[in-house]
C-alpha cells in the first residue's frame, strides 16, 4: 500500500491494473484504493501548493518535532 502511494506521489502516470491487482491480492478493496490514491493525492496536491505559494503553517504547528522542548518553566523564542 505505500509504494503505491509513493506511485501515486511520483508517478502515477505508469500506475496500470497490474498495480491495483496487488493492492486486491493483499486484501484491499476497490473503495480502499480509491481512499489510498485520494489521500497521495491530496497531500501531494496540498504539498506542492504550499511549497509553489511559500506557505508555511501556523508557529504552533511548523514548529512541532524541530526544536527541543523548553525546559519547565522557561519559554524560549525561535
Amino acid at each position: 500500500m505505500l509504494d503505491f502511494a509513493v506511485a501515486v506521489t511520483e508517478a502515477s502516470q505508469r500506475i496500470s491494473d497490474d498495480d491495483l491487482e496487488v493492492l486486491r491480492r493483499h486484501g484491499w478493496n476497490d473503495e480502499d484504493i480509491l481512499h489510498i490514491t485520494e489521500i497521495a493525492a491530496m497531500f501531494s496536491f496540498t504539498g506542492r501548493l504550499a511549497n509553489t505559494l511559500g506557505w508555511i503553517a501556523n508557529p504552533e504547528y511548523s514548529h512541532l518535532g524541530r526544536y527541543p522542548l523548553d525546559p519547565p518553566g522557561q519559554t524560549q523564542t525561535h
